[in-house]
């Protein structure tokens, strides 16, 4: 879900001291009379599935960095390459009676490519991501992190790859 600005992911980037060498779209002003109108620069969604025999869920905060905007591909539906940086933070699923328990975050750079209905730059149809882990915190320390994404990221996406701890 796209956000309305991004201070969530500058909390996270300046406590965990991460993505230093990262400049983000949100550090630079829009240019006036863009037409369309720049897209959200930082957005964030949940998660839930499987890590091993563990129940997990997650949230996630996304900011894109400046050389996310290629020049638009034309090939029937318009597609646009991106590069961003996640923060992903899992917990184990919440059991009847227990609370969740966060088991740690992991810091990802992203690249990818968004389709787009012909004419349309607003919300893309369809996404494909490739997600490589920089680092994590607890449990997610010393891990070795590869995640894709595939589908309608604003609608339901499937989130698969390999956490090895």
């Amino acid at each position: 879900m796209p956000l309305a600005n991004c201070d969530k992911f500058q909390q996270i980037k300046r406590v965990e001291r991460i993505f230093e060498d990262a400049v983000f779209l949100y550090d630079y002003e829009p240019p006036e009379g863009v037409d369309p109108p720049p897209p959200p620069l930082c957005f964030e969604g949940m998660i839930s599935g499987s890590l091993g025999q563990r129940q997990v869920t997650a949230t996630s905060l996304s900011a894109l960095t400046v050389n996310a905007f290629a020049p638009p591909l034309k090939v029937g539906h318009a597609v646009q390459l991106f590069t961003a940086a996640s923060v992903v933070t899992i917990s184990s699923a919440a059991e009847t009676g227990k609370k969740a328990k966060e088991l740690g975050s992991i810091f990802l750079r992203d690249m990818g490519v968004n389709f787009f209905p012909p004419g349309e730059w607003v919300v893309p149809y369809s996404s494909s991501e490739q997600l490589i882990g920089v680092g994590g915190t607890r449990e997610f320390a010393r891990a070795s992190v590869s995640l894709q994404i595939e589908g309608n990221e604003f609608a339901g996406a499937n989130v698969f790859g390999t956490v090895c701890r």
